[in-house]
């Protein structure tokens, strides 16, 4: 064994600078005792990478073996035109034509809306024109009270402003 070789490798794959062929001659030289023996933590990182490694090999088998029994031959699959998507489409496009055609029919069957014909209370046009007078003379009173009381602030406003101007 060349444990100077061994050691210099363990260097570089400890700083990540191994090759796979050099990793893989690591493997190799740790399956042997005398090599665990002397570096005892390092073999148990490669110990542990080979049940990892065998680990995924069974797993790779598993799924073979389970896709095996599980895929169905060619001539037993069902053809594209007539697969899940196509169905959902199909069946989505089926349902939108007969939500349409019961809209359409509730609208055919419902009753006319019938515009309201509102009666005045008042028939005679001048009596009429005399209460819309009355009734937007009271509405501009109103407003104008409250323009009033707008122009009053606006007065304190301009004093406030007044105040604030420093005197030169």
């Amino acid at each position: 064994m060349d444990y100077k070789a061994i050691e210099s490798l363990l260097e570089m794959y400890h700083l990540g600078e191994t090759s796979l062929e050099e990793e893989a001659y690591l493997i190799d030289q740790f399956e042997h005792s005398e090599v665990q023996e002397k570096y005892p933590q390092e073999a148990a990182i490669f110990r542990y990478f080979a049940i990892k490694r065998a680990e995924a090999l069974e797993a790779d088998v598993f799924e073979k073996m389970a896709l095996n029994d599980v895929i169905v031959p060619a001539d037993l699959k069902v053809p594209d035109r007539f697969s899940f998507r196509t169905i959902s489409r199909i069946a989505a496009v089926v349902f939108l034509l007969m939500l349409s055609g019961l809209f359409v029919y509730h609208l055919a069957v419902q009753k006319p809306i019938q515009a309201e014909v509102y009666n005045d209370s008042i028939e005679e046009p001048e009596k009429a024109y005399e209460e819309a007078k009355q009734a937007m003379l009271m509405i501009s009173t109103l407003m104008n009270a409250g323009l009033e009381e707008t122009q009053k602030i606006a007065s304190f406003h301009e004093a406030e402003e007044k105040i604030k101007q420093p005197k030169l």
